[in-house]
């Protein structure tokens, strides 16, 4: 695995600030729902498609922006 986002492609960048920026969105959601809620209204509110659309979506929007940010800072740093 490659140490560094300037030293990935953006494709990679983009996969992996999604993924990662996904995974903790949700699980902070998750935590924070356990709070109010048992643990199965917790997993019922996950299985939620729209739900779901709704995050994928923000993550691939900060992911761009993240993305094109790492580009920008490789351009400057060549």
């Amino acid at each position: 695995m490659k140490k560094s986002f300037k030293d990935m492609s953006f494709l990679q960048t983009f996969l992996v600030i999604a993924g990662i920026f996904l995974v903790i969105v949700i699980l902070i959601e998750f935590l924070y729902g356990l709070t109010q809620m048992s643990f199965e209204e917790a997993l019922a509110g996950l299985s939620n498609t729209k739900y779901l659309i709704r995050k994928l979506v923000g993550s691939v929007i900060y992911a761009l922006i993240m993305t094109f940010y790492f580009k920008r800072k490789r351009k400057k740093t060549a």
